[in-house]
């Protein structure tokens, strides 16, 4: 199972709240080289703003975008989203494969639609990742590290492999905060259905490395967005030349 804890740069908030409604603007791209679709194929670049319907794919490089209220989204190498919905505190993106962190402010919610249905987040740090495992096989991975997450099962997901089943189409379960997800299946892309395999989907504790580990992903994640701090100006010492001056007191 991939785990959160990167050496990449990465935490949180930022003030990076954005004064428009339907955009995301990227604030942070390292190296150069990912891409976004929108009736063509674009490079990225730091300061620009993607649009709802927008695919981004990151390829080999990590990316920040800003999202309502000043919450951060970071893809990291091998992720390909779309963002769907970009709106006034709220915020959909399908998760196509990959890896996102993300620290989401009280005032945004975040939905996150994988394969197997969709996380939803708000005020809190959180991980999604959603890869290929073999041929046909597919895990997915929710963490919450300190916000409030639900997970609704997508409409379509099959669970008749399972005697008992923690997720269910459209049954909605709640992440506690230092908790995971995990679930693994099939995805028959032809019918786009989800098949959960034998221990399809558990819930469990995160590890204190893993719980550290998210916590130093999200402070680097600030720590890459924000500004650097201006360079002081050395203060200006003007001399002034000693003139012996005779004064009144020295005349008597």
């Amino acid at each position: 199972m991939k785990t959160f804890i990167k050496p990449i740069l990465f935490t949180l908030l930022a003030p990076f709240a954005l004064q428009a409604a339907n955009v995301a603007e990227v604030v942070y791209e390292e190296p150069d080289g990912a891409l976004y679709t929108r009736g063509g194929i674009y490079n990225i670049e730091v300061g620009q703003e993607l649009i709802e319907g927008d695919i981004l794919q990151t390829n080999d490089s990590t990316v920040i975008l800003s999202l309502c209220e000043g919450s951060l989204l970071t893809a990291y190498p091998g992720t390909e989203v779309q963002l769907a919905l970009l709106g006034d505190g709220t915020v959909a993106v399908k998760l196509v494969r990959g890896e996102v962190l993300g620290d989401i402010s009280d005032d945004c919610r975040l939905d996150v639609k994988t394969k197997v249905g969709t996380a939803s987040i708000t005020d809190g740090v959180f991980g999604v990742v959603q890869n290929l495992a073999g041929d046909q096989g597919w895990t997915m991975q929710v963490r919450n590290l300190d916000g409030e997450v639900d997970f609704i099962g997508d409409p379509k997901l099959d669970t008749s492999n399972m005697t008992v089943s923690l997720i269910e189409p459209n049954e909605t379960i709640n992440i506690p905060a230092g908790e995971e997800i995990i679930v693994r299946g099939i995805y028959y892309e032809s019918t786009d259905i989800f098949a959960l395999t034998q221990g399809g989907a558990a819930l469990a504790s995160m590890t204190s490395e893993d719980i550290q580990g998210l916590r130093e992903a999200v402070s680097e994640m600030s720590s890459a967005v924000l500004p650097e701090p201006p360079t002081p100006t050395p203060p200006l010492i003007i001399e002034i030349p000693y003139e012996d001056i005779e004064t009144a007191s020295d005349k008597g």
